[in-house]
Parts: structure tokens; sequence; C-alpha cells
């Protein structure tokens, strides 16, 4: 009975409904159920960075979180924190 009960809170509907009563980003890859964060589905495969399939280790790591907040922000575009990886603080 748990096992079936963890398969059906793992399902993708599931995860959806969780994230979205707690307004948090969906761990799957249907983001369109939200307005904000529908436009993050959008990205292109080619324009997203994952620490984890780089390998990449904790202290640069936090390289690609500034990255991303101050494109988040529109401080800089992409293009410009790639040029900057490295040195971004």
């Amino acid at each position: 009975m748990t096992n079936e009960f963890m398969r059906f809170l793992i399902t993708n509907n599931e995860l959806n409904v969780m994230a979205s009563v707690k307004r948090l980003v969906t761990p799957t890859t249907d983001l369109s159920l939200d307005s904000v964060y529908a436009p993050l589905g959008q990205v292109p495969l080619n324009r997203i960075i994952s620490p984890e399939a780089l390998g990449i280790m904790d202290p640069l790591t936090v390289q690609i979180r500034a990255a991303a907040f101050r494109v988040g922000i529109g401080d800089i575009t992409v293009d410009e924190a790639v040029a900057m990886y490295g040195s971004l603080e």
C-alpha cells in the first residue's frame, strides 16, 4: 500500500498540484500550469546550465546562482553572464 501511495505522489499531475498549492516551481517538465513559471519552460535547451550534468562543485555553483540572479533581474544578458563566468560575486 505504501509503495502505491508513493507512486501516486510522484506522478506529474500530483507534483504539479503540490507545486501550484505552494506557489513553487514544479519539478516536472510541464511548467505551463503556472503563469509565473511558464516562461521558464520556453527556454531553449542549449541555454540551460545544469551544475549536476557539468560536474560543477559547490564553489562554482555560486557562479551559476549569481549569473542566474543577475540575468533574472535584467542586470546582465545571458551572453554577458557566460563571458563573466568565474568572476561573478
